[in-house]
């Protein structure tokens, strides 16, 4: 092989070299823009799920918070007519030397 043919080789060797080298960094541009399209709706989707999670949680919070200021003020009713009855009854809540009847003096 002379030497101008084995250039010419070489140079179409090259070239289809430099094809190649082209033709990856053309793919590895259009998986990078894919990855970026990727991460964005994964973000978008993470947004979602916490919007609707918050959503659902405050609607359950607020059922808890009414659940319990409901049995509190029904402790509270309750522990008010407890009162009520025994300022009421005769003698009131407390025996005679100030304790409660309940109580066994010493």
């Amino acid at each position: 092989m002379e030497l101008s043919e084995q250039a010419a080789q070489e140079l179409a060797e090259g070239s289809t070299a430099i094809g190649r080298v082209a033709e990856l960094e053309a793919r590895v541009a259009e998986l990078e823009a894919h990855g970026r399209q990727l991460e964005a709706e994964k973000v978008e989707a993470e947004k979602a799920l916490r919007k609707e999670k918050c959503g659902k949680e405050s609607d359950c919070c607020a059922v808890r918070h009414c659940l319990s200021l409901t049995c509190l003020l029904l402790r509270a009713g309750g522990l008010h007519q407890g009162q009520r009855g025994a300022a009421q009854a005769p003698g009131g809540s407390r025996g005679p030397g100030g304790r409660n009847r309940r109580e066994v003096s010493p």
